[in-house]
């Protein structure tokens, strides 16, 4: 009988049935390196919890924030404990207690609370990036997310960096009605006046008479015959931080060229009442009603035998001339006074047949920025304000009621935006100028009790991150 082609093949590997168990190169490799992989995986845990300071680095994602030092080894501090709290490790890592420390009110009121940049503190401020690390300078990547599709709000509706499209300052794209007739250019020219060597020229002798504040007007070397000369210190008054200014006040920067008070009053050639204070800021319909009892009192003594007699104000006596002479008196005084008051507010202020409008001048110009004078010290006042130099042309409408005097967001790109030969390099992140918690009022910064946490730690729960 013929063999069959398969016996001839399987009496090949007689004796040697187990040829497929031998080891070849390949697989040598793979036991070796296994080997090797758990001797070094058992090394590291030994070394890691050998020594503490390896541990720590090497079991969490890198060192905290300068301001979060220490608690570098109390994970609690920051992430909620997983034995009080249901969670999933992935959960708990992304699940944070910041706000026992750092209470703040939202963004704007319209986002709503489940957005995730208000449920976890993390997707904008990220920590264990080092001790150097900012957790509040983010990247512009954190903000565009939003802010490329605002289509429904009253806000640009895409910005997507400082450079490419970011729109000009409120103040300069949609500016107020001004109510103010001001303007830089005559109160910063010598003496003030409308035309050079004008006798109207404001000279220190001149505010003597009018204000105790002469001397803070008096330049180094100045007499009293010299002109006044302002310059911006003399209105603008820097707060305490040195970054914004304090909003300018009658009270503090205008009171001692233009009080504000009555005429004397004058009969038979001679001034029978002197001239007396008004307080500022009074509709002058209001003022009528003070003007006159102040007059009814002053002129008691220019009409002295009336107030000699009994009850000079019995009905009686309406029809006794002096009774008439005297609230005659009174009447036209109050009258002059009200016309005199009216022309000079209308100096400064628009009116609305007799009303004076309200100034309206802002305490911040930039509502949704922050801007820091001390970081700019270096340039003059002039340079982002340019309307704040000398030059007064009298009859020029545009020097009657001064437009907004800042430059456009183009003037903060020459310095702000990519390196470009000798312009640019300066940083121009969105956080640079715009802060997230707070960005619907700008007077929210962190000292503000909105800021405060509910509940209050003892130092000792402080430090442990209780």
């Amino acid at each position: 009988m013929p063999r069959s082609p398969s016996r001839d093949l399987s009496d090949r590997h007689i004796g040697r049935r187990r040829y497929f168990r031998r080891w070849n190169v390949v697989e040598k490799w793979k036991l070796w390196l296994s080997v090797v992989a758990v001797v070094l995986v058992a090394g590291w845990a030994v070394a890691s919890f050998g020594w503490k300071t390896e541990t720590e680095s090497q079991l969490t994602h890198g060192p905290l924030a300068d301001v979060h030092a220490a608690w570098d080894a109390s994970c609690e501090a920051c992430h909620r404990n997983e034995k009080a709290f249901d969670l999933s490790p992935a959960e708990r890592w992304n699940s944070f207690t910041c706000q026992k420390c750092h209470a703040a009110p939202t963004h704007h009121a319209s986002i709503p609370a489940d957005d995730p940049a208000h449920t976890n503190c993390a997707s904008c401020h990220h920590d264990h990036k080092g001790r150097a690390n900012s957790l509040v300078k983010l990247t512009d990547s954190h903000c565009v997310r939003c802010h490329t599709n605002l289509a429904s709000s009253a806000y640009a509706p895409k910005i997507t960096s400082f450079v490419a499209d970011h729109p000009d300052f409120q103040p300069i794209a949609k500016p107020r009605p001004s109510t103010m007739k001001f303007n830089h250019a005559q109160h910063l020219t010598p003496g003030m006046a409308e035309s050079p060597g004008s006798k109207a020229a404001w000279r220190l002798a001149d505010l003597k008479g009018l204000s105790p504040r002469v001397e803070e007007y008096r330049k180094a070397g100045q007499m009293d015959a010299d002109l006044v000369t302002l310059d911006c210190k003399s209105c603008h008054t820097a707060n305490p931080d040195g970054r914004t200014f304090a909003p300018v006040k009658y009270e503090a920067s205008c009171v001692a060229c233009h009080p504000v008070g009555t005429p004397s009053v004058i009969k038979g050639g001679k001034q029978v009442v002197e001239p007396f204070a008004v307080p500022h800021g009074v509709q002058v319909k209001v003022l009528n009603v003070r003007i006159e009892a102040e007059y009814s009192r002053l002129f008691q003594t220019e009409h002295t035998p009336l107030f000699t007699q009994p009850n000079p104000f019995d009905p009686a006596k309406k029809s006794d001339p002096a009774v008439k002479a005297y609230q005659q008196d009174v009447t036209d005084a109050t009258a002059s006074a009200s016309r005199f008051l009216s022309t000079n507010c209308k100096k400064c202020h628009m009116t609305d047949t007799d009303t004076v409008k309200p100034a309206g001048i802002p305490n911040v110009w930039m509502t949704h920025a922050k801007f820091d004078h001390a970081a700019h010290r270096m340039s003059d006042c002039a340079s982002c304000h340019p309307t704040a130099i000398a030059g007064f042309v009298a009859g020029k409408p545009d020097y009657e009621r001064e437009p907004v005097n800042i430059l456009g967001v183009q003037s903060c790109r020459e310095c702000h935006a990519p390196k470009s030969g000798t312009t640019g390099g300066i940083r121009h992140g969105c956080t640079d100028c715009h802060t997230f918690h707070g960005g619907d009022d700008p007077h929210k910064k962190r000292g503000d009790p909105a800021f405060a946490p509910a509940t209050k730690l003892k130092w000792d729960e402080f430090l442990r991150g209780k």
